[in-house]
């Protein structure tokens, strides 16, 4: 329920920058410097709330799975920070409820920044019951370094 009042919130702020923006286009012709700068300004906003709203509105989601590729080495977890600010995901784990993948320390995605981790990397030996995205239907959980669930996606 938190996680849809939220995001109805940034569906406002985006209609709300919009229309500022909007008001902004307006005086377009002035050619004035500061103007240009508050519309890309507004415009870089407006972007940033359109990934927060299309991908997840926690600081750190799982924004894409790649679980079906012709080689188990292949697949991939990927991760997003939605935050303005670095984040460290050192001792953070991924999870499909058999096995575990820890994400090595010092590990930091940037602002709006994306991370992959491949099978190579969470399944190195391809054991089914290790991290292994199944095709058939499986979901992956993101945990921080104290155990707090992040976001999780199912397939």
């Amino acid at each position: 329920m938190k996680r849809q009042g939220v995001k109805t919130g940034l569906i406002l702020a985006f209609v709300l920058l919009a229309a500022i923006l909007m008001g902004c286009a307006k005086d377009w012709g002035k050619e004035n410097a500061a103007r240009r700068q508050e519309i890309a300004e507004l415009q870089a906003g407006l972007d940033a709330l359109e990934r927060i709203i299309r991908e997840g509105d926690g600081e750190i989601v799982i924004c894409d799975v790649c679980f079906s590729p012709s080689d188990v080495y292949d697949e991939e977890i990927t991760l997003r920070n939605n935050c303005w600010h670095e984040i460290d995901i050192g001792g953070w784990r991924l999870t499909d409820g058999e096995g575990n993948y820890k994400i090595p320390p010092g590990t930091v995605i940037e602002p709006y920044q994306k991370w992959t981790v491949t099978g190579r990397e969470f399944n190195p030996t391809r054991y089914t019951r290790g991290l292994f995205l199944s095709n058939a239907g499986d979901s992956v959980t993101l945990y921080d370094a104290d155990d707090n669930e992040k976001d999780k996606k199912s397939w």
